[in-house]
């Protein structure tokens, strides 16, 4: 797996000044997500998956790695092949005692940690810095998927001493138009806990090799005097991502028909404290709800999401555990919540129909059985 750079194939440019600008643009946005970041240096990746099984190879070193995954085996199933064929263990755990962990690492002879700022699928958070300080001083890398990290303004892993940290920005505005999907950002440590020196980081490797035979004839439609504007738009935009989703947090909480929402910024969640120390500039763009019907107001809900979707919230659904996951994609939080009055709306009109027509059931087969008993009475009689 190579980094990659962006857009359309363009011939009619020449190829030197397009390698060029090409190499000026890409540094300049590396350096500045490595800067966001608290790292060293970025490189860019086509898609989050190369940007991730690139960064374990590399860190594997022609030895076989076990990896500690913080995240579900659902978040590997894609890539667990591939990984096995370079030597690669994948090892998962949802919950741990933090006196146990240590024992764990050396137990399984853990290389690798791997963990989300956000849990994709609990919506929860760990105490960073004691996995982090347990990993180091077990000698195990630590390896942080910060794609909800708001480019470094919501949390910064590196900061607290994390080795990598990769986000995915295929779906950010910045990047939507771009072959840019994933970067992966080093930390200062890494660089100076390397055995020799005066050896190149296989990051740095790479960029030069990238520098010398750019194959790709590619430019990229971003000014360089625009490139910190935009991105600092970008993290700004996400931060906003983040005070909508934890609007709709608190306004889901209030409802009725909710049974649970998880967010780590709502102060009742049992990870507030954690997501309090850690999380300073916001919570995140992802929450999930789940509801007091698992059954009726479960399929009304779940069939408005699909068939009205709106366009600033990306909804699934989990069909097994019947969850609704919301990542927010708008920062007008007013036309969010007017959309969710009307599903909810929506919900509370079928619920009244439906409680109409049972009741109407009720009552006709309690006259069915009046008039049955009624005629079993009268003709019972005339028999004596």
């Amino acid at each position: 797996m190579t980094a990659i750079t962006i857009s359309q194939v363009l011939d009619s440019y020449d190829e030197n000044n397009t390698v060029q600008k090409n190499n000026t643009t890409i540094d300049l946005i590396e350096k500045q997500i490595a800067c966001f970041e608290s790292g060293s240096s970025a490189l860019a990746y086509r898609s989050f998956r190369s940007a991730r099984f690139s960064l374990i190879k590399n860190i594997k070193r022609n030895k076989n790695v076990n990896v500690l995954s913080f995240e579900p085996y659902t978040n590997w199933t894609s890539d667990i092949k591939a990984l096995e064929r370079i030597g690669v263990q994948v090892k998962y755990t949802d919950y741990y005692e933090l006196d146990e962990l240590s024992e764990k690492l050396l137990l399984q002879k853990i290389n690798i940690i791997y963990l989300s700022t956000i849990h994709t699928k609990k919506i929860t958070i760990h105490d960073f810095n004691y996995i982090i300080h347990t990993a180091h001083i077990n000698n195990v890398e630590v390896i942080f998927d910060n794609s909800f990290g708001a480019l470094g303004s919501i949390y910064a892993p590196i900061a607290d001493g994390a080795d990598y940290v990769i986000t995915n920005v295929s779906e950010t505005d910045t990047f939507k138009n771009t072959l840019i999907g994933a970067f992966v950002v080093k930390s200062y440590s890494v660089a100076e806990s390397s055995l020799n020196i005066f050896e190149e980081h296989w990051i740095e490797k790479i960029k030069h090799k990238r520098g010398i035979s750019f194959a790709n004839k590619v430019l990229i439609n971003i000014k360089e005097d625009r490139i910190v504007t935009l991105l600092e738009e970008e993290r700004s935009r996400q931060l906003e991502y983040s005070k909508v989703a934890l609007t709709i947090s608190k306004w889901l909480s209030r409802h009725e028909s909710i049974m649970e929402v998880v967010y780590p910024g709502i102060e009742k969640n049992e990870f507030y404290l954690l997501a309090d120390k850690y999380l300073e500039k916001g919570f995140g763009a992802k929450l999930k709800f789940s509801l007091w019907d698992n059954e009726y107001s479960y399929a009304i809900v779940r069939g408005y999401f699909l068939t009205a979707l709106f366009s600033g919230l990306k909804i699934i659904v989990d069909k097994e555990t019947k969850e609704f996951y919301i990542e927010v994609l708008t920062t007008d939080s007013i036309s969010v919540l007017r959309y969710l009055q009307k599903v909810f709306s929506n919900l509370y009109t079928n619920i009244s129909f439906r409680n109409t027509l049972l009741k109407k059931k009720e009552e006709k087969m309690n006259a069915q059985k009046y008039v049955q008993y009624s005629l079993t009475h009268y003709i019972s009689k005339r028999k004596y």
